[in-house]
């Protein structure tokens, strides 16, 4: 399951669009369609929502799609979303599910359980996309963990980057001290060396300079997670793209506990890769 390079450009081959809304619609599709590949296979899926779209409104939403050559299925499926999503995943896994934000992101709310447990943990990649996103990407934040894994999200979030125009944020977060927080804070539980984070950071800005993307570095002493929030919101980022690699347990909940205080305390949508779940 990889990207497809075309002129030395890295680019979606498939996508999931869950359709919850019919206000959601447009910007799911705004903020993916600059970074899809030609002749890319696209599914709409709608499912139970407030006020779902129409099956004429998804043909209208499709069609713009069919005209720049992707493969677009429409797909209608009752009941809850989240199972629906999962079911569609296990059947023909996209490259990328994109989903609207959920309503409620609070800690523990049954909504966002729903997305941890049948999409975020299922799909090798999703994009949660709050309401009020805009439609044009200006600055995405890659936090680094020092691992050639976790630098995986790298190519997603350059081709999404280079079809918006946006600039990329990369933050080497190092907390000093080794507390037991700190410790907590890191999906590996132990705080990467310099070197490592050194790694990454060439690693991820050779692959964003081969794409065409302009990026720069940041620096942090507090804890991960904290550290997220606090340039997501200081640069005005508009999508933080994160990375796990492990398979089930601590680093799952590590990863939801991220996408949530992402989702919760910033206006940045969240794009989250599960290297586990990557082929």
């Amino acid at each position: 399951m990889q990207l497809t390079t075309i002129a030395g450009r890295r680019r979606l081959t498939s996508a999931l669009i869950v359709l919850t809304d019919t206000h959601d619609a447009d910007p799911l599709l705004e903020l993916l369609e600059p970074a899809l590949g030609p002749e890319a296979r696209v599914d709409l899926l709608t499912v139970g929502g407030k006020r779902p779209p129409s099956a004429s409104e998804v043909e209208l939403l499709a069609e713009p799609l069919r005209l720049a050559g992707h493969r677009v299925t429409t797909l209608r499926v009752a009941g809850a979303w989240a199972p629906a999503v999962e079911a569609r995943l296990a059947e023909s896994p996209p490259l990328l599910t994109v989903v609207p934000c959920p309503t409620s992101a609070r800690p523990f709310s049954a909504v966002w359980r729903q997305l941890e447990r049948h999409v975020l943990a299922r799909a090798p990649a999703t994009l949660v996309v709050k309401p009020d996103a805009p439609r044009r990407l200006r600055r995405i934040l890659l936090p680094l963990d020092g691992s050639e894994q976790g630098d995986r999200v790298t190519p997603f979030a350059a081709a999404l980057a280079r079809g918006h125009g946006a600039e990329a944020l990369l933050l080497r977060a190092q907390p000093t001290g080794s507390n037991l927080a700190a410790l907590r804070a890191h999906p590996d539980l132990l705080l990467p060396s310099r070197r490592a984070l050194s790694a990454s950071v060439a690693r991820s800005r050779g692959a964003l300079d081969a794409a065409g993307v302009p990026s720069r570095t940041l620096t942090s002493r507090h804890e991960v997670t904290p550290a997220i929030v606090r340039h997501a919101r200081r640069h005005a980022v508009d999508l933080v793209a994160l990375s796990t690699h492990g398979d089930g347990g601590l680093v799952e909940r590590l990863l939801g506990t991220r996408a949530r205080a992402v989702l919760r305390h910033t206006p940045a949508s969240a794009l989250v890769l599960n290297t586990a779940r990557m082929r």
